[in-house]
């Protein structure tokens, strides 16, 4: 710790005192896009030269102010000659590099305009034009001139992709089970304990370098995905020092400055952990030893419960927001040798929400049957999210061929909420009997991710070894959901509410009940990759890759299941007066621990957890491949090959009545692939890709563990039969690269499914969803892709205010057919339904119009998301199809630096629209929302979300 901050310490003293410049970048292959290691750069008339490193990486540190030519060299590339660079005091220039091929010797290029800008956006289209699959994705340059404060809304820009209760990634419409997340290449646990899925939210936009969405395999990754691969990269070695400081907040239209409802939680809630406030008491027994107690000392463990069901009353605070980012770089020999990036984050996002939900259930006794409303509930929810974030980055180049770096990041993401709730809870029975319902609910989550990370050349023949060893863990804990519930039945004859508490047995529906779960889990993981350059049919630029994976996964998950009941044990008969309580008077320590002073029963202490509430499991997958990466000639590239993955899944839990389950499973998997890339011309592509990959369940999925979501009052339940998925995949896509960061392409893809996975209604019981695998399902669809200059459209020759003008525009649209299994008692006819899998949208839409001035340091984007109506859950036999309706997000941000990029000041206004969310069941079952037929299953509102950041640069 105090080596770390020595150097953010030295940092900022050098970063104050900088009276030199530095020119850095990387040359590649015009061709291919690939690095060219050991190409010679120099700066023209000085004594200084480098061969670049095995990334295509140089730097010239310690140029004094003043405008340079650089001469780059490499075998059997013209030699090219870049003037008018210019480098400024404590300042760093960028210039990338691309070299044409050449026969000739001797052959020299000199660049005559002003040669950076034009280089630089040159290197970056060849980069993207020759990546070897299909891929979409977003820098952090681009990242700056959005409002997003987290990774989920950064995802949303990029094309087929979209966001699912603002952190779920949904990429080409499909669910998001069927993409993987990666966080440089190292594969990233499920963040969540009910789902497979990742919470994009978790991560803070300011730590990213790129994130990527692969949408076509290759066999050097990963082949467990069905819509893509996320490949998150956070920032690397800097190039300079620097040291940023950001501090902002923000005002959310619905809650800030007005009046809120709480509770008190622990000290250490403002930081996203719970102190153990919320925790099980000390001294209560294990589940198996409270089970053996007599009646009458299970009663006197409720004593140990404090009383903290009071609400507390307030005002909102604004949003806020502060980072702190460090950037380090040593030389050596004055060349980059040793580089630190360090960051921290904290956010209160968006700080004291409130939002409004209604829920309706509805019930069917048969298919031909109109709906009934079953009952009715009205939410008042307040929200308290906190996003904490830190990242330390060290590398060290040992050669300029051999450089080793460690990566690790630590994220604290959680959420206190405290949900009010009234409503009929027998609506078609008793009308008029009402209830109210609170709920307390802390949820946090804590990733830790270390990597180690070495890429060497070894020898002449540029044979290249590239390795990784990771680990990640995931806790995520709900210390302490606590439910009170009371009712005002309609035959007491009087307003009068009474507590609703257990009587005997315990459910998680009842009141006064406590309930805790904990999720721990870890992933150990290794790869080595080698990939050896050879010369084909005139090119140098082919590649034989082969390497080898290794992942250990094992997760640990335990709930329980705590609550107060009434009291009734020998003669002792429970004080009924105690129900007409309110809340924070009703369970104090005078009325728990069984027989009271006034002869009466009290309240009980009743454990209610279930065999099936905890479960432990592991995998173990190993996988090897071989590919190349082949040229046949000027116009056709080819990269292909074939992958192995050998997988062992194993799990133990328990069904009702205590019976063991066990799972153990054991498969192989061969899965070829194959992308063509054919350029019709230097700015033109025709891709094609077919591979076959695959979906595997996720622990919780198997596992036989009912959950019930009190914020949806639906049950959750695995199941343990659960096949994987495997999918084949076809791909076609044309693109043009015009120049000028400028792109336009267009896609159609084709999938098969064998076995899809899906969250389905239990015919056998009211708001319980299970996961099931359909038979078989097809998804094809097409998706287009436009950036250009407004110049370039209206006017080629303006280079004034339409050249600093942006518009970006994508959009996918999706379709689907599913063949059902027998499980879900349908007739024959009924097996094949033209719907698109649960979780896909039908359509997908995202653009932006951008403003930049460098110059002037002036900026401006407004930008537009929606994505079309997706099954949020299954319907079955006698239960609807479960709807998400598309809502539009409307987002804007206003950007100005000042003296010369010291300082930033941004503005944002984030959902200005703050359309409704709102879920429904398709009554006509024509997949979208008719307000005079279909009926409305929950729907919350939102606030518009203002806020303010200032960055300063030291």
């Amino acid at each position: 710790m105090r080596v770390i901050l020595s150097l953010i310490l030295l940092s900022i003293t050098s970063s104050l005192f900088a009276q030199t410049g530095k020119i850095t970048g990387k040359v590649i292959s015009s061709k291919s896009g690939e690095a060219l290691v050991g190409a010679t750069v120099a700066v023209q008339g000085t004594q200084r030269s480098v061969a670049t490193d095995l990334n295509g990486a140089y730097s010239f540190p310690g140029l004094a102010p003043g405008t340079y030519s650089l001469v780059v060299s490499y075998v059997s590339y013209s030699t090219k000659t870049i003037p008018g660079v210019v480098v400024k005091a404590g300042d760093v220039t960028e210039m990338n590099i691309a070299l044409d091929e050449t026969a000739a010797i001797n052959q020299a290029v000199v660049v005559k305009a002003a040669g950076r800008n034009k280089e630089n956006t040159a290197t970056l289209l060849i980069i993207q034009k020759n990546s070897p699959s299909t891929s979409d994705g977003i820098s952090a340059e681009a990242i700056k001139r959005t409002p997003d404060r987290n990774t989920g809304d950064v995802i949303r820009r990029i094309s087929g992709a979209s966001i699912q209760d603002d952190r779920f990634v949904i990429i080409r419409g499909l669910n998001d089970r069927y993409n993987a997340a990666f966080l440089n290449g190292a594969q990233l646990p499920s963040s969540e304990s009910d789902r497979k899925a990742f919470a994009f939210d978790i991560f803070p936009s300011n730590i990213l370098e790129n994130v990527v969405i692969y949408k076509t395999a290759t066999p050097d990754m990963s082949a467990e995905f069905g819509g893509g691969i996320i490949n998150i990269t956070s920032k690397s070695i800097p190039s300079s020092n620097f040291v940023t400081l950001s501090l902002g907040a923000g005002y959310n239209t619905l809650a800030t400055f007005k009046d809120r409802t709480g509770y008190v939680g622990g000290k250490s809630d403002w930081v996203g952990l719970d102190d153990g406030t919320r925790a099980v008491p000390k001294g209560v027994p294990s589940v198996n030893d409270f089970n053996k107690l007599l009646p009458v000392d299970k009663a006197q463990y409720a004593k140990l419960f404090a009383n903290n069901w009071g609400l507390t009353s307030g005002k909102s605070f604004p949003y806020s927001n502060a980072q702190l980012a460090v950037g380090r770089n040593f030389t050596r020999q004055g060349q980059d040798f040793f580089g630190l990036l360090f960051s921290a984050s904290y956010n209160k996002n968006p700080g004291y929400t409130f939002n409004e939900k209604n829920i309706w259930e509805y019930d069917r006794q048969a298919p031909s049957t109109p709906p009934v409303l079953r009952n009715k509930y009205e939410d008042n929810i307040y929200s308290d999210k906190t996003l904490a974030g830190a990242m330390l980055n060290l590398s060290v180049k040992l050669s300029p061929k051999n450089t080793i770096s460690w990566k690790n990041m630590v994220s604290i993401n959680s959420e206190d909420r405290l949900i009010l709730r009234e409503g009929q809870p027998d609506f078609d029975g008793d009308p008029l009997t009402t209830a109210r319902i609170h709920g307390r609910w802390f949820t946090s989550n804590l990733i830790f991710t270390t990597q180690l990370i070495g890429s060497h050349i070894l020898n002449k023949s540029n044979l290249r070894l590239d390795w990784e060893g990771a680990l990640s863990r995931v806790k995520r804990s709900i210390p302490d959901l606590r439910q009170s519930v009371y009712i005002n039945s309609s035959s007491s004859g009087t307003d009068q509410y009474y507590a609703d508490v257990a009587y005997g047995t315990l459910s998680p529906d009842n009141g006064g009940t406590h309930f805790y779960s904990n999720t721990d889990e870890k992933i150990y993981s290794g790869k080595l990759d080698i990939t050896q350059p050879f010369k084909f049919m005139g090119s140098a630029q082919n590649f034989i890759k082969a390497g080898a994976y290794y992942q250990r996964r094992s997760r640990a998950f335990d709930a329980r299941l705590l609550g107060f009941g009434e009291y009734n044990v020998g003669g002792t008969y429970f004080d009924y007066d105690l129900l007409t309580l309110p809340e924070d008077k009703i369970y104090a320590d005078e009325n728990l621990g069984g027989k009271l002073a006034n002869g009466q029963g009290g309240f009980t202490l009743i454990d209610g957890t279930k065999p099936t509430y905890s479960y432990s499991a592991s995998s173990n997958l190993a996988s090897g491949y071989i590919m190349a990466d082949q040229r046949f000639g000027k116009k056709l590239r080819a990269v292909y090959g074939v992958r192995y993955e050998w997988y062992k899944q194993k799990l133990n839990s328990f069904i009702d009545y205590g019976v063991p389950v066990y799972i153990n499973t054991k498969k192989g998997d061969v899965l070829p692939s194959i992308n063509l890339v054919y350029a019709l011309n230097a700015k033109q592509n025709l891709r094609f890709s077919y591979s076959q990959t695959l979906n595997r369940p996720e622990f919780r999925e198997l596992a036989p563990f009912t959950f019930f979501d009190f914020v949806t009052r639906y049950t959750i339940q695995g199941d343990t039969a659960l096949q994987r998925t495997l999918i084949n995949n076809y791909d076609l896509r044309y693109e043009i690269y015009p120049g000028r960061a400028q792109l336009f392409s267009v896609s159609a893809f084709y999938k098969n499914f064998s076995n899809p996975i899906e969250l389905v209604s239990s015919p056998n019981s009211n708001n319980t969803a299970i996961y099931q695998n359909a038979k078989s399902a097809r998804v094809y669809g097409f998706e287009g892709e436009i950036r250009t200059l407004l110049s370039t459209v209206f006017n080629p020759q303006n280079t004034g205010f339409l050249d600093k003008l942006t518009i970006a525009l994508n959009a996918s649209f999706i379709f689907s057919e599913i063949k059902l299994n027998d499980y879900l008692n349908i007739s024959a006819k009924d097996l094949i339904e033209k719907r698109n899998l649960q979780g896909q949208s039908p359509y997908l839409f995202n653009g932006s119009l951008s403003y930049a001035d460098d110059k002037s340091g002036f900026s401006t984007t407004i930008s537009i998301n929606r994505a079309g109506p997706r099954i949020y859950i299954v319907g079955t036999v006698n239960d609807l199809d479960i709807y998400e309706q598309p809502r539009t997000s409307l987002d804007f941000q206003l950007d100005k630096s000042f003296q010369d990029g010291k300082w930033d000041l941004k503005l944002n206004i984030k959902d200005l629209l703050a359309q409704k969310l709102t879920y429904f069941y398709d009554v006509d079952q024509n997949k979208k929302y008719n307000a005079s037929v279909d009926k409305i299953f929950a729907r919350n509102t939102f606030g518009r979300i203002i806020s303010l950041t200032a960055t300063y640069k030291f």
